[in-house]
């Protein structure tokens, strides 16, 4: 499935219940970050363009697993959930990344990880 976001990114969802979320809006992490008075401008735009971009991923129980997927894509620990400043081809390969993981069983009770 795909979301749109305000003309400022989208988001994927798969059949493995994994969902991406990939933004450059104003306010995001990436080189449009700059805050304007009004955040809905780019819904007025015909297109917003940037050179990278943030993410953030979770599972089909709404578990947050961004850190998961940099931990084994790049061996990177993230003290956060949502990463910015990404290039395309990063995001290419998170995109990999979520539609290959396994799910957290599709139609099954899910437990809300706590903590951090």
């Amino acid at each position: 499935m795909f979301n749109s976001v305000y003309n400022r990114g989208f988001k994927m969802t798969f059949e493995n219940g994994i969902t991406i979320s990939v933004q450059w809006g104003e306010g995001n992490y990436c080189e449009r970050e700059g805050w304007q008075t009004d955040l809905m401008a780019d819904c007025k735009k015909s297109q917003t363009k940037s050179t990278d971009a943030e993410v953030a991923i979770w599972d089909d129980c709404g578990n947050w697993i961004t850190k998961e997927a940099f931990s084994e894509v790049y061996g990177k620990d993230l003290d956060d959930e949502v990463e910015g400043y990404l290039t395309t081809d990063q995001i290419a390969e998170l995109i990999q990344w979520a539609k290959s993981r396994k799910s957290c069983m599709v139609g099954v009770f899910c437990e809300q990880q706590t903590g951090d």
